[in-house]
């Protein structure tokens, strides 16, 4: 009689009974598998196998120290839930830590690592599409078990994606969409993105389309965003995945292109890096040097205005205007300004309100130490 035992990782037989003289009582054991032992009275069981005269019946589907393959969340049941799980430790472990059991029943797939392709299978399980995990069907190969069943996602799979380029302000925020084509038999994929993180900040990551269908995760961090996605059925064709938002710096000067890209892109555990197509975003930064226009319409009559730009916050402005004899008709602007171009009326008036003559008049700009001044024609 063995009863109530964990019996697992024998090289040959769980148990062996020889000459078959008695049947062997081995009731409520657990076999290595939650399928139950490699038995031909057991046709989907995948655990130790057994030979005739025991009665392996019933028989457990957990134990103390090796839970239920696929049963990431340890509550004894394979549930959607542990594909989720899955998805949040890969993002971010820190949040969402798994013990290292949690860890050996997450691996599904038997090859060492966890990605979200283990979440695929656990949800394909789920709905019913599989029934047996791949490392289960390795240990039914191991003891000699004449076949095994098709595991979907292991046949031949393609993708490639790309992300859509974006124009942004310097402060504003931006939407670019991260797109799938000619998606074959993806079950799912793991990306991670880079991007420069002194000129973008990540606001957001939305599943759209295709992916809104599926089980995703995602986190943004230190210049890093993770997009996971599981989904139980194959994805097929082209479409729309994930929105991701995007706030450019407000500190950027002049125009930049801020680079997005594709860091690792793998689909259904085969690498597919060399198929991402990375994006850009332009960014329109602020002015990087002080500047003083020539202003418009010159000459003019009533009015003309006068442009000018400002690289640093904070930053004292004064415009003024003379005559040609040196003397100050009216103080345009005098005040504190942000970064960026302005403009500003003068309407052929002094600073008593009074219409001015006409003829030739400076304007003169100055600023922590730029000063720059230009010649106007006023006409009546």
């Amino acid at each position: 009689m063995v009863n109530h035992c964990d019996i697992d990782q024998n090289t040959q037989w769980g148990i062996n009974n020889v000459n078959k003289s008695f049947v062997i009582n081995a009731e409520n054991n657990w076999w290595g598998s939650n399928t139950g032992p490699t038995h031909s009275g057991n046709p989907g069981g995948t655990g130790q196998a057994v030979t005739d005269a025991v009665d392996y019946l019933p028989f457990a589907t957990a134990s103390a120290q090796v839970p239920i393959t696929g049963d990431v969340s340890l509550n004894g049941e394979i549930q959607a839930y542990d594909a989720s799980l899955i998805l949040k430790w890969i993002v971010d472990a820190a949040t969402y830590p798994l013990n290292a059991i949690q860890q050996q029943v997450a691996d599904v797939s038997g090859d060492g690592s966890i990605l979200s392709f283990d979440a695929s299978l656990i949800l394909q399980w789920v709905s019913g599409k599989i029934s047996i995990f791949p490392v289960e069907s390795m240990r039914k190969r191991s003891v000699g078990s004449p076949s095994s069943p098709t595991i979907a996602g292991n046949s031949t799979t393609s993708a490639s994606v790309s992300i859509s380029a974006g124009q942004v302000d310097r402060g504003k925020q931006v939407t670019v969409t991260l797109s799938g084509h000619e998606m074959h038999n993806m079950f799912s994929t793991d990306i991670v993105l880079t991007y420069n993180k002194n000129q973008l900040k990540p606001v957001s990551v939305n599943p759209i389309g295709i992916a809104a269908r599926t089980m995703t995760a995602s986190s943004m961090r230190d210049g890093t965003i993770r997009i996971e996605l599981a989904s139980a059925d194959a994805i097929e064709g082209s479409g729309d995945l994930f929105q991701i938002v995007f706030q450019a710096a407000d500190g950027i000067k002049g125009v930049v292109q801020s680079p997005v890209i594709f860091s690792k892109f793998i689909v259904n555990n085969v690498n597919m890096e060399s198929r991402a197509s990375n994006g850009a975003i332009g960014i329109k930064g602020g002015p990087s040097t002080f500047a003083l226009n020539q202003n418009y319409p010159n000459p003019f009559n009533p009015s003309t205005t006068i442009s000018y730009q400002v690289p640093d916050d904070g930053s004292t402005v004064k415009i003024d205007i003379y005559n040609l004899a040196g003397q100050l008709v009216r103080k345009l602007v005098d005040g504190t300004h942000s970064a960026g171009v302005f403009q500003v009326v003068w309407d052929g008036r002094n600073d008593f309100g009074q219409q001015a003559s006409s003829g030739v008049y400076l304007f003169r700009m100055s600023s922590a130490g730029f000063v720059n001044t230009k010649k106007m024609l006023f006409v009546k």
